[in-house]
Protein backbone atom coordinates (compact mmCIF):
# COMPACT_ATOMS: atom_id res chain seq x y z
CA UNK A 1 0.00 0.00 0.00
CA UNK A 2 1.70 3.66 -0.80
CA UNK A 3 0.26 6.32 0.83
CA UNK A 4 0.66 9.93 -1.58
CA UNK A 5 0.81 13.46 0.18
CA UNK A 6 -0.07 16.34 -2.77
CA UNK A 7 -0.19 20.00 -2.31
CA UNK A 8 -2.35 22.17 -4.77
CA UNK A 9 -2.44 26.11 -4.07
CA UNK A 10 -5.15 27.89 -6.42
CA UNK A 11 -5.54 31.61 -6.71
CA UNK A 12 -8.83 32.96 -8.54
CA UNK A 13 -9.52 36.91 -8.72
CA UNK A 14 -13.17 37.70 -8.05
CA UNK A 15 -14.72 40.33 -10.17
CA UNK A 16 -14.62 43.26 -7.56
CA UNK A 17 -10.80 42.33 -7.38
CA UNK A 18 -10.32 42.30 -10.77
CA UNK A 19 -12.61 45.73 -11.38
CA UNK A 20 -10.22 47.04 -8.55
CA UNK A 21 -7.06 46.25 -10.50
CA UNK A 22 -8.27 47.89 -13.80
CA UNK A 23 -9.31 51.32 -12.06
CA UNK A 24 -5.78 51.59 -10.21
CA UNK A 25 -3.97 50.81 -14.19
CA UNK A 26 -6.66 53.48 -15.54
CA UNK A 27 -5.08 57.27 -16.04
CA UNK A 28 -6.54 60.58 -14.74
CA UNK A 29 -8.62 61.28 -17.80
CA UNK A 30 -9.84 57.42 -18.52
CA UNK A 31 -10.60 57.50 -14.51
CA UNK A 32 -12.63 61.05 -14.82
CA UNK A 33 -14.98 59.84 -17.92
CA UNK A 34 -15.59 56.28 -16.25
CA UNK A 35 -16.56 57.36 -12.67
CA UNK A 36 -18.94 59.92 -15.03
CA UNK A 37 -20.05 56.98 -17.01
CA UNK A 38 -20.86 55.49 -13.57
CA UNK A 39 -22.48 58.16 -11.98
CA UNK A 40 -24.44 58.00 -15.04
CA UNK A 41 -25.82 54.39 -14.60
CA UNK A 42 -25.87 54.05 -10.59
CA UNK A 43 -28.54 56.93 -9.03
CA UNK A 44 -26.41 56.05 -5.89
CA UNK A 45 -23.18 57.96 -7.14
CA UNK A 46 -23.52 61.65 -7.33
CA UNK A 47 -20.66 63.91 -8.53
CA UNK A 48 -20.04 66.58 -6.79
CA UNK A 49 -18.61 69.87 -8.88
CA UNK A 50 -16.29 72.02 -7.35
CA UNK A 51 -14.30 74.90 -8.64
CA UNK A 52 -11.02 75.50 -7.97
CA UNK A 53 -9.74 77.60 -5.04
CA UNK A 54 -6.79 80.24 -5.16
CA UNK A 55 -4.84 79.76 -1.63
CA UNK A 56 -2.78 82.53 -0.40
CA UNK A 57 0.82 81.53 0.77
CA UNK A 58 0.30 79.56 3.84
CA UNK A 59 -2.75 79.26 4.02
CA UNK A 60 -4.80 76.07 4.33
CA UNK A 61 -1.84 74.09 4.83
CA UNK A 62 -1.80 71.11 6.69
CA UNK A 63 0.46 71.78 9.84
CA UNK A 64 1.21 68.18 10.02
CA UNK A 65 3.92 68.77 6.50
CA UNK A 66 1.06 66.17 4.62
CA UNK A 67 1.25 68.32 1.46
CA UNK A 68 1.86 66.05 -1.72
CA UNK A 69 0.93 62.80 0.25
CA UNK A 70 -2.09 64.16 1.44
CA UNK A 71 -5.20 62.92 0.18
CA UNK A 72 -8.59 65.44 -0.56
CA UNK A 73 -11.85 63.89 -0.28
CA UNK A 74 -13.18 66.64 -2.18
CA UNK A 75 -11.62 67.00 -4.95
CA UNK A 76 -13.78 67.99 -8.31
CA UNK A 77 -15.20 64.30 -9.71
CA UNK A 78 -14.86 62.66 -6.67
CA UNK A 79 -17.71 60.72 -5.86
CA UNK A 80 -20.15 60.77 -2.85
CA UNK A 81 -22.12 58.35 -1.17
CA UNK A 82 -20.00 54.90 -2.43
Amino acid sequence: MELKQELKLKQTLSQKMIQSANILQMGQIELKEYIEEMALENPVVDLEERQPESRKAGEGEDPSGGGAGTFDSERRGVPRGV
